[in-house]
């Protein structure tokens, strides 16, 4: 069990994560709903089925008593006999540092969130349609892991009407802040839609994502990009410069959803998307979304 979590940490994290973000108290309903989850994010990940169900299991079942920020420390007291630690205690870790995430989006105090919807000191019932709306409220501040949620619900029809067409495109707004799970359920998500090019891209620019972009790369090593597709390799230096030019270098805590609106534009060519990434304090681009912008008046090459 706990070789199947730690090989596939990411996917296994991603499941708690987002089936926490439903609710911390276990019903029917939230066992049901999390369960397509963890199946939606097995298939991005590209899990065999019988772990899949593994990790169902230990998440509906086993990791359902940390429900409670309170809970770790009576969770650990109750696991680490004396002192030793043992590999069920680092799945609960997973467990409590989903939920101390979940807490942290209010931490900004935008007027837009009530603290009260992300906290986890008391129990909250499940209801899906108002979980929808409540994210689906925080997702339009840019918090990131609210519009990753929303855009698996979208896709999967949870509290709200399913529609793989805005889920993709909540995705594509985390994907292209340098959210690299993102990048995983929007290739995933097109494939849903019936888009298999692009499916298989951002197949594609999810391995680039994992191999090299958290390593700080905004290029492809030129020794491996024979390996790629060359709209891959775009995507990704897009994706990648982003993420450390504008997320890293200048902090940004929420997605700017103006600019990926902008930047994500079918009117830019690649070298204006990348030109737009190194000016983007310059604001420039915000003259995209104007109904009369024409590319050829910027002056680009």
């Amino acid at each position: 069990m706990a070789n199947s979590v730690f090989t596939n940490y990411d996917a296994f994290y991603n499941m708690v994560l987002s089936t926490t973000l439903l609710a911390n108290t276990k019903t029917p309903e939230w066992v049901a709903d999390s369960e397509k989850i963890i199946r939606f994010i097995g298939e991005a990940y590209k899990l065999q089925s019988a772990t899949v169900d593994k990790f169902l299991g230990i998440i509906t079942e086993d990791l359902t008593p940390l429900a409670l920020t309170s809970d770790r420390s009576a969770v650990f007291a109750k696991r680490s006999y004396n002192g030793n630690f043992a590999d069920a205690d680092a799945i609960f870790d997973i467990k409590s540092s989903a939920i101390f995430k979940i807490q942290s989006i209010t931490e900004f105090n935008s007027p837009d969130i009530n603290p009260d919807w992300f906290d986890y000191r008391y129990y909250k019932a499940y209801q899906a349609e108002m979980r929808f709306a409540i994210l689906n409220t925080t997702a339009s501040t840019g918090e990131l892991l609210s519009t990753r949620q929303v855009g698996i619900m979208l896709a999967l029809g949870i509290g709200c009407k399913q529609d793989v067409t805005a889920a993709c495109n909540r995705f594509m707004q985390c994907a292209y802040w340098g959210d690299v799970p993102s990048i995983y359920y929007l290739a995933y998500a097109y494939k849903l839609a019936g888009d298999e090019a692009s499916s298989a891209t951002f197949t594609e620019v999810a391995k680039l994502a994992k191999k090299y972009m958290m390593a700080g790369y905004t290029v492809v090593p030129e020794n491996e990009q024979k390996q790629y597709s060359n709209e891959a390799i775009r995507q990704f230096v897009c994706i990648s410069s982003i993420r450390q030019d504008i997320v890293n270098a200048l902090q940004m805590k929420r997605i700017d959803l103006s600019f990926i609106e902008a930047i994500t534009s079918k009117e830019l060519d690649y070298h204006e998307r990348l030109s737009f990434i190194n000016s983007y304090e310059s604001k420039g681009w915000r003259e995209i979304t104007n109904a009369s912008y024409k590319p050829l008046n910027l002056g680009f090459n």
